[in-house]
């Protein structure tokens, strides 16, 4: 089974640009992996409006599982909202039998089929059997790459190559089906992260899984439009991610600003630093509640310990600092992906490595609750001194 998927991206206001180049980088990493693994096939830019970032991505996942897992894993999903429609391959789908070419543009177009009532269905197989044919014959030019069907009566989806708008809208119209259609023309241009048609065949094929899928594969398409700039932890479904939340190791963290600092007695008996990335400073200072989309905040903790150093120049115990690590937590705020979180996501780290299990992450949200009215969050901004 395929997926054409619409992710889009909405970016709150005040992230650095400092932020924005690091989590292209990932993203462009990220894609790097993805395309080796076979989950990522291609990446197109359609044309976009001012201000707008948009991308077309061709992708492969086993399920809907595995397809979340896949575009979950993509450090630009922390922002993303993803509209999901199911394809099915066209009965004069070339698939990987069709004529590969090089040059030219690329073209998504979508074909809408309404026979006029009253037209004898001896004309309607006529033009469906001519249709099927100039289909191969565009497919062995090499014009024809993929095509879909779409949920709906009569609709489909064409991946098409041209050399320009005019000759794509020249095939178009010359279709035998034309006149009974209506159709929509996408051109695509090339994506930096692309990893070009040499990443796979287009089709599904067995391969083996890092986000562990069954090697069997379905087909997507993925568009993607980021509107602003962006920073903040990618999701990911690899070891490295925290469960439950499905969150990764936010990366820079050490270099954010602070917001308090605490001492944790009884058990945990330990040293907190809590900082913020530069869209939840922005919140604290403001003091706006909620938090928006895109605010991060960071406990990092260590062991209270004497300072058997301190002490011995003071004369006596009265000097504590940090010891050993204990390990970092995170909460981030998507209103949408957590939305039965109260909008956070929670995730805990030691040495980079995930430190806590779904079940103690399920214990974080209730934890939380008794302090809604600050938005969950139980830190406040300590005061300058």
């Amino acid at each position: 089974m395929q997926y054409l998927v619409n992710m889009t991206t909405h970016v709150p206001d005040g992230t650095s640009a400092e932020d924005v180049r690091e989590l292209r980088s990932r993203e462009a990493a990220r894609a790097r992996e993805l395309a080796a693994d076979g989950y990522l096939l291609r990446l197109w830019r359609p044309p976009l409006k001012p201000g707008e970032w948009r991308t077309l991505g061709l992708f492969e996942a086993d399920d809907d599982g595995g397809l979340e897992e896949v575009l979950a894993s993509m450090p630009l999903r922390v922002w993303r909202s993803d509209d999901v429609t199911p394809l099915t391959p066209h009965s004069n789908d070339p698939g990987a039998t069709r004529k590969r070419t090089e040059g030219g543009a690329e073209f998504l177009t979508t074909f809408v089929l309404a026979v006029p009532r009253g037209t004898p269905s001896e004309e309607v197989d006529e033009a469906m059997a001519r249709e099927a044919n100039r289909a191969r014959q565009l497919a062995e030019e090499g014009r024809l790459v993929r095509l879909w069907t779409l949920p709906g009566p009569g609709r489909a989806l064409g991946l098409y190559r041209a050399h320009d708008l005019a000759e794509m809208e020249a095939i178009i119209e010359a279709l035998p089906l034309k006149s009974m259609m209506t159709t929509e023309i996408t051109p695509l241009t090339a994506h930096p992260n692309d990893p070009g048609e040499s990443a796979g065949h287009w089709c599904s094929r067995p391969r083996t899984s890092p986000l562990g899928m069954l090697p069997r594969a379905m087909l997507l398409i993925a568009a993607v439009s980021i509107a602003g700039t962006v920073a903040s932890a990618p999701m990911a479904a690899h070891k490295d991610l925290a469960p439950r939340f499905r969150i990764e190791l936010p990366a820079g963290y050490r270099e954010w600003k602070l917001i308090s600092v605490a001492h944790e007695a009884g058990d945990l008996n330990d040293l907190r630093a809590i900082l913020g990335n530069d869209v939840a400073i922005k919140a604290y200072r403001a003091g706006k509640h909620p938090f928006p989309d895109g605010a991060i905040i960071a406990r990092l903790a260590w062991a209270y310990v004497p300072s058997e150093v301190n002490n011995e120049v003071f004369g006596r115990e009265q000097s504590f600092v940090a010891g050993a690590p204990t390990n970092v937590q995170f909460m981030i705020k998507d209103s949408r992906r957590f939305a039965s979180t109260g909008g956070w996501g929670f995730a805990q780290f030691k040495n980079g490595q995930v430190a806590a299990d779904e079940a103690t992450l399920e214990t974080c949200f209730p934890c939380h609750e008794p302090v809604k009215a600050r938005d969950f969050v139980f830190t406040q901004l300590a005061p300058t001194p």
